[in-house]
This record gives structure tokens, sequence and C-alpha cells, in this order.
């Protein structure tokens, strides 16, 4: 698997409860979304359908130059570091599948609550059962994605993800 599309995701026909369908619900057109971790682009190439406003940051080069054929503006880089070329203020910014990528999430979030109205956060659920039949099993292998993909820093489930949230002083 090529690394640059490792996460590409195919989004064409959502369903209405999808997330990235609810998620995109949540917007009008021309709303602004700063997309943190956002690979080749395809979640927010899938939010300008609607005249979404989307820029990214995404660390991967490969990815980030993908990303900058589909969204309006992307950067090479990490939420919290200085990055030239983004908005002062976006409506959003939205963390799909990043948070389990990083060593400290908070200051992460911290940053994109100085630069936005509302964070959303989309991360694998380490409580779901598919992850406790195979640890239950003796299975610790990791995988290109999934919820143990052989990035993934951190695991959360409801009650992590929250008790992080309250950390980085955010509702």
């Amino acid at each position: 698997m090529e690394e640059s599309t490792r996460y590409a995701k195919n989004l064409s026909c959502l369903p209405s409860n999808h997330p990235f369908a609810i998620l995109r619900s949540q917007f009008w057109p021309s709303d602004t979304v700063l997309d943190i971790g956002c690979g080749s682009g395809d979640v927010g190439s899938y939010l300008t359908e609607t005249g979404i406003i989307v820029d990214g940051i995404e660390p991967e080069k490969a990815r980030a130059d993908i990303a900058q054929t589909r969204l309006r503006h992307v950067d090479v880089g990490s939420a919290g570091q200085d990055i030239n070329g983004l908005a002062d203020r976006y409506t959003a910014c939205p963390f799909i599948d990043v948070l389990e990528h990083m060593a400290d999430p908070i200051p992460a979030l911290q940053w994109a609550a100085s630069r936005a109205e509302s964070i959303y956060a989309f991360v694998p659920n380490a409580a779901h059962y598919s992850a406790r039949l195979k640890l239950l099993r003796g299975d610790w292998s990791y995988q290109d994605d999934g919820i143990f993909d052989r990035d993934h820093l951190r695991f959360y489930n409801l009650s992590t993800m929250k008790s992080m949230v309250t950390a980085a002083g955010l509702e």
C-alpha cells in the first residue's frame, strides 16, 4: 500500500446517518473548516461539495500534495506549529482519525480551540467488541489501518476521550 494514499476514503453515496454526512450537515455553505491531519483531502473534498471552504494541515508531504489539489489551501505541518497561509479564525477544526496518532494531543486541541468556534474529533473506539476479542485471543498485532493501526500511539474509549477534552480545558 502506498503511504500517500494509505488513509484514502471512498466517500461517494454516503447515507445521511454516516458520521461524515452528519459532520457535513453541521455547516452552512461558505463556513470555513480547518481539517487537521487532512491526509489526501478526502473528507475535506467531501465537505466542499456543499460549498464549505476547507483548508488543511497535513504532516506527511506526499499526502499534503494530493490534498492541495482538492482543498483551498494546505500546509505541511501539525496543529500548534506556526503555519503561514491559514485564516485567523475558522468555523470548525475537525480531527478525523488524528488524535490517536499524537503523543500529546492536548496542545493540538488547545491550539485548534484558539482558532475555531468548534472542534470535532473522530477516534477509533478501543473498547469496541472487535478490539476486545482480538486482545482476548492474545493477538496484539498491528495493521495498516483500523483500531490497531501501526501508527497509533494512543487508544481511546468514551471515558478517556472525555477526560482528554476536560484536560485540554474544553467542553
